[in-house]
């Protein structure tokens, strides 16, 4: 799972695991992002504030959030080609 999953599966906003970090709201939603990676101890104690072993904790990396989007934008540019609008 996704950090941002597993926040939400926790039921913490980014500023809420900001603030038992230790962290900015921004470094949070860096990681979340896939712009930045958490320092170790970071890490670690993510992975206990989260309830999850070291192992599942998952960040995008940047090419995997461009690819993303990009395949969302193919599929946007084929709806509007096959149904002729932009609904």
């Amino acid at each position: 799972m996704t950090l941002a999953a597993l926040r939400k599966k926790k039921g913490l906003t980014q500023e809420e695991l900001a603030a038992e970090l230790g962290v900015s709201t921004s470094a949070v939603g860096n990681w979340e992002a896939g712009l930045r990676r958490p320092r170790y101890e970071t890490l670690r104690r993510l992975a206990e504030v989260l309830g999850v072993p070291l192992d599942d904790l998952s960040f995008p990396t940047r090419f995997e959030k461009i690819n993303k989007r990009r395949v969302k934008s193919r599929a946007k540019q084929r709806h509007v080609t096959e149904s002729g609008s932009t609904t």
